[in-house]
């Protein structure tokens, strides 16, 4: 600095504090985040399952929870329908023209569309500290 000139320090202390609150947070958020996100799957699969166009059996059986993925800055999970003893689920779900007395083609798909309006919504609640 030059002679005669003035300076004005700013001094911040407790950071290491705040960064432990901050990671004790981040923990609770992410918690809470993979709760409610599992909460949604479990709601997608149970009326997927409840559309399936046979009340009981393989198909209706073989619906299950599939990819948890979790990163630094995602979580992905996935339900999956059909299985070695189920290779037809694809042809059951997308046969829109088959009559079925019990339940839909696109079963999967319509719990997902049904669910989704609001997903946003209730995930962003369960993200708050």
């Amino acid at each position: 600095m030059a002679s005669g000139g003035i300076r004005a320090t700013i001094e911040v202390k407790g950071i290491a504090k705040a960064l432990a609150r901050f990671k004790e947070v981040q923990s609770r958020i992410r918690t809470q985040v993979l709760t409610q996100m599992d909460d949604e799957v479990n709601a997608i699969m149970a009326r997927s399952m409840q559309l399936t166009p046979v009340k009981r059996g393989w198909l209706r059986a073989s619906h299950r929870r599939a990819n948890l993925q979790a990163g630094r800055s995602f979580i992905k999970m996935g339900i999956e329908v059909g299985d070695d003893r189920v290779d037809y689920a694809i042809y059951v779900h997308e046969r829109t023209d088959l009559y079925h007395k019990h339940g839909q083609a696109k079963f999967l798909e319509k719990a997902v569309d049904d669910r989704i309006r609001g997903l946003e919504r209730r995930v962003g609640q369960a993200a708050r500290p």
